[in-house]
């Protein structure tokens, strides 16, 4: 506006130069009276041009700093936007291990605490880990951690690597399972253990096999240092193996979305287990069954 304004004054300004060199004697066309009309009309042309050019340049100033103003106060705004998201501008990187494992079933804690709300009744499931590993820590300050191989066979509860249903333990190797709790309502879990009669053991001898649980407060990266060093939490009991069929159940509790991580490991003894064949519904060693709760 006060741009607008000044474009406006200048503008009256040369309309006003211009009505006085219209007002002339013409009493005169000849001598005198035509040398000052013309004295007068140079004049006024260059007071023109002058306001004209500073004009010009007070505007093209004027806008170059609306420019300057404007980018100013954009990058202001957005650097404030990414401070409160916790971001830089020039820094992007976010660990994903690190960020919280968002719950997929919001608002069936609310829709299920009103006690007349009809519930339907669901079987039990089995879930099959997510993750296994085994973890030679004959050199403790780097154990190694088996490689997965790209062969896999599906079951009914998803697919599960052919190596992972190797199961493999000594006084030097653990093995290692993850599992993630599925499903909403479904919090009474049972850690089970199955060895069916496709299975191989390199032992007949009898091996009593601990089973500690692990903290695991998101989903463990493969990486060395990271397996061997999370701690036991809990100590959850033993079994015996290899005995087929499933010999093992130990009750505990869970979280819809949250990790359970297991290790299975021996004082005394070496076993191994790997499964001869696998049909569609078989579940070779640890898995979880989890039942109803609401």
């Amino acid at each position: 506006m006060v741009l607008l304004s000044f474009f406006r004054s200048n503008k009256a300004a040369q309309y006003e130069l211009l009505d006085q060199t219209a007002v002339v004697d013409d009493s005169d066309d000849r001598g005198p009276g035509r040398a000052r009309r013309r004295s007068q009309s140079t004049h006024s042309s260059e007071n023109s041009n002058r306001i004209i050019y500073w004009s010009t340049v007070i505007i093209v100033i004027c806008a170059l700093v609306d420019v300057v103003a404007f980018l100013c106060t954009s990058s202001t705004s957005f650097r404030s936007s990414d401070a409160d998201a916790g971001l830089t501008r020039w820094h992007r990187t976010v660990d994903v291990e690190s960020l919280p494992f968002k719950n997929m079933y919001a608002g069936l804690s609310r829709l299920y605490s009103d006690l007349n709300a009809p519930k339907s009744i669901r079987d039990p499931i089995s879930n099959v880990p997510k993750r296994l590993f085994r973890v030679d820590t004959s050199s403790p300050t780097s154990p190694r951690v088996s490689l997965i191989s790209k062969a896999h066979n599906k079951i009914k509860y998803g697919n599960i690597w052919l190596n992972d249903q190797a199961f493999e333990v000594t006084p030097s190797i653990m093995t290692i399972a993850q599992f993630r709790i599925l499903d909403w309502g479904m919090d009474n879990c049972t850690l089970k253990f199955n060895a069916v009669p496709e299975t191989g053991s390199t032992t007949t001898t009898t091996v009593q096999v601990d089973i500690w649980k692990r903290l695991s407060d998101r989903m463990v990266p493969l990486d060395d240092g990271m397996l061997f060093q999370a701690p036991r939490t809990e100590y959850m009991g033993s079994f015996a193996l290899p005995v087929p069929g499933s010999n093992l159940s130990i009750p505990f509790a869970c979280h819809s979305g949250s990790l359970e991580t297991f290790e299975f490991s021996s004082k005394v003894g070496s076993i191994s287990i790997e499964p001869d064949r696998v049909s569609d519904d078989a579940i070779v060693g640890p898995y979880v069954v989890q039942s109803q709760t609401v």
